[in-house]
Formats: structure tokens, sequence, C-alpha cells
């Protein structure tokens, strides 16, 4: 039964559709006209009535060979029809499951940015305040060991820049830097990019970190930095850039997005 009402649906999309029934319906009223005048309306009436005039005055296998034909042209149209939309159909499942993930971020929610206490030394509270990068996967499928690298930072002649390194997975063990990502509307996994140490809510020594996986050395001075991070695991890798910025009052870290000048939108004079 199952293979029956297949093929009862394949046809139904091939030959019911609105251009069969115009046709089908004009061929068919033509016809019968035809038939109507031909075979028993008088002479003398066929002659008053001008409309019945344009119809052809063809014999019956005229008209069976003429209804063949449109019945062949409109299902060889069907067919074509129902072809493109089946392969329309069949890119938007490809398009689907080809890998996409994107680099998302918000600096104002949690937990792109957290800062908290660590634990109580003698001079103070020593707190932590860390950024980070959301991960979302745009695909109808799971991409597994995708990661986030630090493709370079500008200015980047210290030893704590290491380019093509890996950054820290949040949650996970030290060393984790890939990661599955789910497939959903919002991120499906959060990236370590920079963290500070403070005391007492104020800037503590004279550097930051990168949140490297690998057990490197990461630190370098506080000042201001262009970062571009990268994206593997989906068909084209994903970049952005953030800027690093020490706020001129009391030194704290800042990142931000920098976006592209053709994604800006236009000043409003």
């Amino acid at each position: 039964m199952g293979f029956l009402n297949q093929r009862y649906q394949v046809s139904k999309e091939i030959a019911w559709t609105p251009i069969v029934w115009t046709v089908g319906a004009i061929f068919g009223l033509m016809s019968g006209l035809a038939f109507f005048r031909d075979e028993f309306l008088p002479e003398a009436y066929r002659e008053n009535l001008r409309i019945l005039k344009l119809i052809p005055r063809w014999n019956w296998r005229t008209w069976a060979i003429a209804g063949l034909t449109a019945i062949i042209v409109l299902i060889l149209e069907g067919a074509y029809r129902a072809v493109t939309t089946r392969q329309e159909r069949v890119r938007e499942l490809e398009e689907m499951l080809i890998p996409k993930l994107e680099i998302v971020f918000d600096p104002e929610m949690k937990p792109y940015f957290e800062e908290q206490p660590i634990r109580a030394v003698p001079s103070g509270v020593l707190g932590d305040r860390r950024y980070r990068v959301g991960i979302r996967n745009k695909s109808s499928e799971v991409v597994r060991d995708a990661q986030v690298v630090l493709e370079g930072c500008t200015p980047g002649d210290m030893t704590g820049v290491h380019p093509g390194h890996a950054l820290q997975v949040m949650g996970e063990e030290r060393g984790s830097g890939k990661f599955n990502a789910a497939p959903g509307d919002d991120p499906t996994a959060f990236v370590d990019v920079i963290y500070e140490e403070t005391m007492d809510g104020r800037p503590w020594g004279n550097a930051f970190g990168l949140c490297y996986a690998a057990s490197i050395s990461f630190a370098i001075p506080r000042a201001s930095y262009i970062l571009t991070l990268r994206l593997e695991g989906a068909e084209t890798p994903c970049r952005k850039r953030f800027s690093v910025d020490k706020d001129p009052h009391i030194g704290k870290l800042t990142m931000r997005e920098l976006v592209a000048p053709s994604a800006a939108k236009p000043s409003s004079l």
C-alpha cells in the first residue's frame, strides 16, 4: 500500500496542477462545443452563433490527437516542475547539513563577561575578570572537534602572544581546546579569550593573560590590542576581530567586537 500511495502522490504532483486544470477545462469545453455544434445543432443556428465559428472544424481523430498531445505536454511540464521543486528542496537540505559556525559576543551578559572573587589573601580579595566568546551552530548537525584559535594580535611582539594556538573551552579541564557544537539559535559552547586578576575590585599587576588551552606563556602587558580569532570546524572558518583596551581611570580591561566596515550601519545625517 505504501508503494501505491507513493506512486499516487508522485502522479498527483505531476498531473494535478492548476495549469492542467486550466488547459484541460478549456480544451474540454472547446471539444464539447464542437461536438454539440457538429452533431446536434441545426445548420441555421450555426450561422447565427458566431462564437461557434471560432472553434476549428476537426474530425474526432484530430481532436483526439490534439488532446493527447496537450496531455503529454502538460505531463512533461508537470514532471519538470516536480523535479525542479525536489532539486531545490534537496539543495536546501544539503545547505542545512553544511557545518555553519559563528562567533557571537555580548560583553553586557554572562558568561561573555564574568567577574568573581577567587580567594581571600592577606592583602585583600583576589578576583578574576574574564571575557569569552560564544559559538553558535546554524546548521542542523552537531559539529565536532571545533576550536577557536588566536590568529593574530596587534601589536604582537610580546612573548605571551602565540598565533595559531587554541583557546581554552569554558568549563572543561585545562588543556581542552576542542569542543562539540550542537545546533541551535543560541550558543552551545563558550571559549575563554582573556582574563585579568583584581585585588579588591581593582587591577592587580601589570599584565593580563590570553586563555590558551596549552600550558605556554600567556601574560602580556596591560595596553590596547587588536585580537583576531578564527573559529575552525566549519566548511569555511569564521573570523572576528576584537579590541582590548585599558580603562584610563581605573586600569581595568574591556573587550569589544570590531564590526567590519561593510557590516556597519550607515550613519544618518
